[in-house]
């Protein structure tokens, strides 16, 4: 109650209040008495100061305005009807007890209203409270898993480039020293230019990784992609004996892509399939739409991918190979984020690996 009479609104509203009830109880006094009707309207108008002061002001609100309603009534009886409270006004002095109930059960109803919006309040002040702490908590998450991303990738740099530069700067060496025949001269200047073509790729594909270039989408064909990377690689494929069969689904609608990079996806997916069986195997190619996507699969009859690296598959500089730079895959993933689609990874029952390229289909034209 304290509260609410410290409530800037609260003068307002008992000002308001004690006036409605001073002139309905003038009303009822100004009225003569054979128009019993319109006491019959007073006397339910009554009712309404008392639950608006109930509403505002809690418990003793209603309490209060009840009781000064009801001796108001009182009064009204005593001049205006003559007395006689519990014979000819019987009906009259019910309404003052009225008037105590009312103001007794909205106080009631209404202190407990109050009490659930204020608990009400209180909980929502504290989700507030605990969702910022949460969403501190996630800050702070992504900051230190940025700066354990950041770190697994200068890492992975350090490790692909400390080799080469150590093969460069002993074969700087070894022909600084000069007393070198010219079959020495040119195997040391070989590994020179192979270490600086080595160190060359790893720049640049982690440039790739970190800007890639920028997109330019257009319509393209993904059975037409993955036929112009199986050319190119034909000769290797023949070389290792590997078997191409293409499902390409009858129909198939054009994605949005870039070209280049669509291409760069493909070729990618298809020689990590065709390092995967050394000996032979068979390369399955298949283009199908699922929904608002296209999909293009890319299978092998390899060993497949061992479950305990596979979550790792996409990650930067994470390679089985020894040349590998591990930067493949991760570019390849970027791209098809950058383009609305993803690329899923898994061993298929039978045996080998599936890479999974969803690609978005092409907008309908407006």
């Amino acid at each position: 109650m304290k509260s609410i009479v410290h409530s800037p609104h609260f003068w307002k509203r008992a000002g308001l209040i004690t006036g409605v009830s001073l002139a309905i109880t003038c009303l009822h006094f100004l009225t003569p008495v054979p128009y019993h009707h319109w006491h019959l309207v007073f006397d339910r108008l009554c009712y309404f100061p008392i639950i608006v002061a109930a509403y505002w002001f809690g418990f003793w609100g209603g309490m209060v305005t009840g009781a000064f309603m009801a001796l108001m009534h009182l009064s009204h009886i005593w001049f205006q009807w003559g007395g006689d409270f519990f014979s000819r006004n019987f009906h009259q002095t019910l309404e003052v007890f009225v008037h105590l109930f009312l103001g007794f059960v909205a106080g009631i109803l209404s202190e407990r209203f109050l009490r659930a919006s204020e608990k009400l309040e209180l909980s929502y002040a504290e989700l507030r409270q605990k969702t910022e702490q949460v969403l501190k908590a996630e800050e702070q998450l992504r900051r230190t898993e940025r700066v354990q991303a950041l770190a697994e990738l200068s890492a992975g740099i350090a490790h692909e480039i400390r080799t080469p530069l150590a093969s460069i700067q002993g074969a700087a060496e070894i022909l600084a020293s000069g007393a070198l025949t010219p079959e020495q001269r040119k195997e040391f200047t070989d590994i020179l230019r192979r270490e600086t073509r080595h160190l060359t790729h790893v720049v640049n594909g982690v440039l790739d990784f970190a800007r890639p270039k920028k997109e330019t989408p257009g319509d393209c064909r993904l059975e037409e992609t993955i036929d112009s990377v199986l050319d190119l690689t034909e000769q290797q494929r023949r070389a290792r004996r590997i078997q191409v069969i293409r499902r390409y689904e009858s129909g198939l609608p054009s994605v949005y892509f870039d070209p280049a990079q669509l291409k760069q996806i493909i070729a990618n997916l298809i020689a990590n399939a065709m390092q995967a069986m050394p000996q032979g195997g068979e390369l399955i190619l298949t283009a199908r739409r699922e929904g608002p996507f296209v999909l293009g699969i890319v299978e092998d009859s390899g060993p497949g991918i061992p479950e305990a690296i596979r979550p790792r598959i996409f990650d930067p500089f994470f390679t089985t190979r020894a040349n590998g730079t591990g930067l493949g895959l991760s570019i390849a993933q970027k791209i098809a984020h950058h383009h609305g689609g993803v690329i899923l990874a898994e061993n298929r029952p039978e045996g080998g690996a599936r890479f999974t390229v969803q690609i978005p289909r092409r907008p309908e034209a407006e």
